[in-house]
């Protein structure tokens, strides 16, 4: 994602992309720590048997992990919070980026750092008992709750894991739900206001009897009854805003307590003196490392929901594919040029000369040049408009014609050498010359590059 955003159009310039980069980057953080970490364990370290380390390359993983673990948390609140300010009290990007920005990435690093900073002097990131790890825990294991053992470093560790790591995780969970919860009951407000407003300016003045929690009843229980047919019939029918704003944050509250709940559990039952059962550890052990890659899915779910609305034609592709498409878009919906690739369109494929890819000159801004360019009557093709390829009419930076082929005469195509006015859709200034016409088969290759407010293409 952080290479995606980086190489996008738009880049950084939104607060929204810099969020998702900042939270992407501290999952980044977190994830060359922890696997790193087997490997620079000290070589004293119980049951590290991939240890090469020292107890100082144990400080430095175990203060990388848990600052990338503290970063990836609190942006996520920052991301609900951008949503529900968005949405909610109709905040445009500028003011945003004006108001509370730059605050926010202060307070989130701030918070990230400090604390565990004053755990690194303090000695509180030891090798865990499995040594494939440091975290915030007593060396030798349990010295701080058994007075009969010594403790070398991190005597307080337990301690001050609870109110560092499990203090930020809870209050992280409150803030999301607390986002995700005004942002959903304004939107249902929204939704009511809308239905009376309806209502009033309809004849009769009947009001529909939504019920927003008959419509969460109505999907969650009624998915155990439904055939597969009628599913996929119930997803082309749209869901209220409501709903799909429930289900959204929902699913990121959901994430939050399967990554993050399970350490808290481990860090309380540590200094509260009670022992750790085999499968609490292993459970944050499991879901811990999961939680970018959730949430990727979680964020670029109504962005593939997006793509199959824009772009029905690909909409039963494999959802990996969708998945891949949203990512190379730098997590937004993509438009129709980053879709079908000039290459594809270039070189050809078995669904273009089928018909069955989307024809992008249909209803586009090109159409009116490529109509002087074969004639009405040759327009009319359709295998001749799926080869018509044109780029983004806001950056024009490239633009490829394919070839035409045809069988049929270019009566009314234009005459050697005329000027083909494609102001309609190249821009003020620009035109095609024909140098060399053909009635059978017209093969011209354009290319321009973006200068000032106009450029010439030549073919």
């Amino acid at each position: 994602m952080v290479f995606m955003i980086l190489y996008a159009v738009d880049g950084l310039q939104s607060p929204y992309s810099r969020i998702i980069f900042f939270l992407s980057v501290g999952d980044i953080i977190f994830s060359i720590a922890f696997l790193l970490g087997p490997h620079l364990m000290p070589t004293d370290a119980p049951s590290a048997i991939w240890a090469k380390g020292n107890i100082n390359s144990c400080d430095a993983v175990g203060f990388l992990a848990h600052c990338g673990f503290a970063v990836n948390q609190l942006y996520t609140v920052a991301l609900s919070f951008y949503f529900m300010k968005r949405v909610k009290d109709k905040v445009k990007p500028g003011d945003f980026a004006k108001r509370y920005e730059k605050v926010m990435h202060g307070i989130i690093w701030v918070v990230a750092l400090v604390p565990y900073c004053f755990a690194l002097a303090r000695g509180d990131f030891n090798p865990v008992e499995t040594g494939d790890f440091c975290a915030m825990i007593d060396n030798p294991i349990d010295c701080s709750i058994n007075d009969e053992i010594e403790c070398i470093r991190g005597e307080n560790a337990n301690s001050d894991a609870l109110f560092t790591t499990a203090a930020t995780i809870l209050t992280a969970f409150i803030l999301i739900v607390s986002n995700f919860a005004r942002l959903t009951y304004h939107v249902y407000g929204a939704e009511k206001m809308m239905r009376l407003e309806k209502a009033a300016q309809s004849n009769n003045g009947y009001v529909d009897n939504y019920s927003f929690c008959g419509e969460i009843m109505k999907y969650f229980c009624g998915c155990c009854f439904r055939t597969r047919k009628e599913s996929e019939e119930e997803k082309k029918e749209s869901r209220s805003l409501t709903f799909e704003s429930f289900v959204q944050s929902g699913l990121y509250i959901s994430v939050f307590i399967m990554v993050y709940i399970p350490p808290i559990i481990v860090f309380g039952s540590k200094a509260m003196g009670m022992t750790r059962p085999d499968w609490l550890f292993w459970l944050p052990s499991i879901a811990t490392p999961l939680g970018g890659a959730l949430n990727i899915l979680v964020y670029t779910r109504p962005k593939i929901q997006k793509v199959k609305r824009t772009f029905p034609e690909i909409a039963d592709e494999p959802y990996v594919i969708l998945l891949l498409v949203v990512i190379f878009s730098g997590g937004e919906c993509p438009k129709e040029i980053d879709i079908y690739s000039s290459e594809d369109m270039v070189n050809g494929d078995s669904q273009a000369q089928s018909g069955e890819m989307k024809n992008v000159a249909d209803n586009s801004a090109y159409e009116r040049g490529v109509k002087q360019l074969l004639g009405e009557d040759i327009i009319s093709n359709d295998s001749l408009l799926r080869h018509f390829y044109a780029a983004n009419p806001v950056t024009r930076t490239k633009r490829k014609i394919r070839k035409f082929s045809s069988n049929e005469g270019l009566s009314n195509g234009p005459e050697k050498g005329s000027d083909i006015d494609l102001s309609y859709g190249l821009g003020e200034g620009e035109s095609i010359q024909l140098d060399e016409f053909h009635e059978d088969n017209v093969v011209s290759y354009a290319e321009s590059i973006k200068e000032d407010e106009s450029s010439q293409i030549s073919a």
